[in-house]
Formats: C-alpha cells, sequence, structure tokens
C-alpha cells in the first residue's frame, strides 16, 4: 500500500481520504465536477443561441430613456424621457420612440453596445448601430416633444441583429440633441414586449 490506497487504488482506507474511484486520483474527483459542469454551460449557451437564430420572428424590447441615467460625470435632460419599443429582425431595425420635455430637438440615435454583465451602471460603450435621424418631431410646450420613428427600417446584418436578440440587456439606446452632445437621454433595452412597430 501506498499513500492509503492499496496497488490497484481502487481501496478506501482510513490513511488518506482515497475514494473507490481512486484510479481518478486523490483529487481526480474536483477536477472532473468542474470539467462536467463547464461542458453542461457551454451545451446551454450553444442552445440559447441556436434558438435565436432558428426564431426567425422579430424582437421587440421596451426602452424607457432619462437623463438620469447617463453617466454620472455627463449630465443628461433634467426631466425629458423617451419611451417606445425597439424592434430587431433578422435583417432590419425599426422603432418608435416618444420623447417629451426635451430642451433641444433630438438629432441622433444609437445602440450602444455591447456592455459586460460586470460594467458598471453608468458604464459606456461605443455605437452599435446607427439609427441615424431619419425622424421627424414636433415643437411641445415646453422645449420639444414628438414621436422618433424611421422613415424606413435600418437594414443590419444577421450577426448585429442576433447578437441583441440574444443578450439585450447589454446593450442600450441613446438619444442625443445640441444641448446634450454626449447623450441627452438613455435607456437599456427592457423585457420583450409585442411587436406593434
Amino acid at each position: 500500500m501506498r499513500n492509503g490506497c492499496d496497488q490497484e487504488g481502487r481501496r478506501r482506507t482510513k490513511k488518506k481520504g482515497c475514494d473507490s474511484w481512486g484510479w481518478l486520483g486523490c483529487g481526480g474527483c474536483l477536477t472532473a465536477v468542474i470539467l462536467i459542469t463547464t461542458l453542461i454551460f457551454s451545451i446551454l449557451a450553444y442552445t440559447a443561441a441556436k434558438d435565436v437564430r432558428h426564431n426567425n420572428s422579430p424582437h421587440c424590447f421596451k426602452v424607457y430613456a432619462t437623463g438620469a441615467n447617463e453617466p454620472l460625470d455627463e449630465q443628461g435632460e433634467p426631466i425629458g424621457t423617451m419611451y417606445g419599443v425597439l424592434k430587431v429582425d433578422e435583417d432590419k431595425i425599426d422603432w418608435k420612440f416618444d420623447y417629451r420635455d426635451f430642451t433641444t430637438e433630438p438629432d441622433q440615435l444609437h445602440i450602444h453596445g455591447p456592455l459586460t454583465i460586470h460594467d458598471s451602471r453608468d458604464a459606456t460603450a461605443g455605437i452599435y448601430v446607427d439609427l441615424g435621424d431619419g425622424y421627424g418631431s414636433v415643437e411641445g410646450a415646453y422645449g420639444t416633444q414628438g414621436t422618433l420613428t424611421p422613415k424606413k427600417a435600418i437594414s443590419v446584418d444577421e450577426e448585429t441583429a442576433f447578437a441583441i436578440m440574444a443578450n439585450p440587456e447589454l446593450f442600450y439606446v441613446n438619444v442625443h440633441n445640441p444641448t446634450f452632445v454626449n447623450g441627452a437621454a438613455r435607456g437599456t433595452l427592457g423585457t420583450r414586449t409585442k411587436c406593434d412597430v
């Protein structure tokens, strides 16, 4: 006997903690559990991505953007808000957002991302999809208010669309205006909703 196991390493003795699966080695069981767990999570992630790609129906997400959601070191609209629905299809993106109480009229609209799950609330990411300025607005009682909607849906490739569909929480919409050029209001893509865009 050596190290508390017999020559075949299959018997448990009181000297060492080798179990009946001694051929794995005294630390082998932990390694096996880690490998199996990693494999299971990889299969689940692959299955989720595959489901998104095979689901050809559009994904619609609620968006609620405010100036308070802008990074802490950058001021956004003090009371202005924007809310509506973003529709992501496999080859295009459409949207309809209502905004109100802006100090000046919006002139840029972007989807930013992807963030990581470890990023802080006010972390920023680069422009992922430029939604352009192909929309109109009307003057409101205070500043501006109106509706942002494209003249036609923005074309995107499948990889871009599927990335947003699979992890919407890692993307946010940012609307800009001349008063707040770095961002007037920001909102993370929210829960899925009915596609009425």
